[in-house]
């Protein structure tokens, strides 16, 4: 990013995942704001940092305007679409955990 000041705006997302990972949600909130228009499924990332904040209702807000375009989405659904995305299990139990918390349905 600082190689390429006209990066894709994507390029955001994945440092704040990055952040996120690191457990600098501190960080990884701002990064992910700064984005010109926040794409549906970055809301899922978006949620599990408000909960890493302990911003309960800012992440259950996020998981409803979320699920209003994708009703089908599920913690099943995403754990058997991202194992493979993981290399410790413990990371992927860690977002599927924040987004039960912030209402993701099972």
């Amino acid at each position: 990013m600082r190689l390429d000041p006209h990066h894709p705006d994507w390029f955001k997302w994945d440092l704040a995942w990055a952040q996120w990972a690191n457990g600098d949600c501190e960080l990884a909130l701002p990064s992910l704001l700064s984005m010109a228009k926040i794409p549906n499924m970055a809301r899922r990332m978006l949620a599990g940092i408000y909960i890493c904040l302990g911003r309960q209702e800012e992440a259950e807000a996020t998981i409803a305007e979320f699920l209003k375009t994708n009703p089908e989405q599920t913690i099943g659904g995403l754990r058997d679409k991202s194992q493979h995305k993981y290399k410790d299990p413990a990371d992927l139990e860690r977002a599927l955990d924040d987004l039960r918390k912030a209402g993701l349905p099972e």
